[in-house]
């Protein structure tokens, strides 16, 4: 952290990069199950994005804020609020990259855990989402790739049809 403090006071630091450092040091202490203070590092970075000029918020990765900032939430039981990022992040990735964008099957990914979590139904549907707009040939956040690999309950949901002979 004593980079970012650094990062804080050089004036060529941009705002995007400053963004780009709180929400990754979120996702940082997510990992470390530290989730209250994962969400306040990540809050900083959306409030950075949204007092930005209009016409310059495409070039920040608000979707990925609000993806970093929901799954301590979901970790914390916020489903709702969690979900609520969610949507925020479909609408910019539907602005920003169009449709069925790679980004929108990490998005689907962490909805579909959340509906894991809820007893949901639809947590295969998302779940196989993820996996439809990752594979193959795709650039594939790592969150998403691990669901290829055994459980100890089995396959991931996602991907019991792609493995079936």
């Amino acid at each position: 952290m004593r980079s970012l403090s650094i990062g804080e006071q050089q004036p060529t630091t941009t705002a995007v990069e400053m963004a780009d450092a709180y929400s990754a040091i979120g996702l940082a202490l997510f990992g470390l199950f530290r989730c209250q203070e994962a969400i306040d590092y990540v809050d900083k970075a959306l409030a950075i994005s949204y007092a930005a000029p209009e016409d310059t918020l495409h070039t920040f990765n608000i979707d990925r804020y609000l993806r970093n900032h929901s799954r301590p939430l979901a970790a914390l039981l916020r489903f709702g609020l969690a979900k609520e990022d969610m949507v925020g992040a479909e609408e910019f990735q539907n602005a920003v990259h169009g449709p069925d964008s790679h980004f929108h099957g990490e998005t689907a990914y962490i909805l579909g855990k959340i509906a894991i979590q809820e007893g949901l139904d639809l947590a295969e549907k998302y779940l196989q989402r993820a996996y439809d707009l990752q594979y193959p040939g795709k650039p594939t956040h790592q969150s998403v790739a691990s669901a290829l690999y055994p459980t100890s309950s089995g396959l991931h949901p996602a991907t019991r049809r792609q493995t079936k002979k």
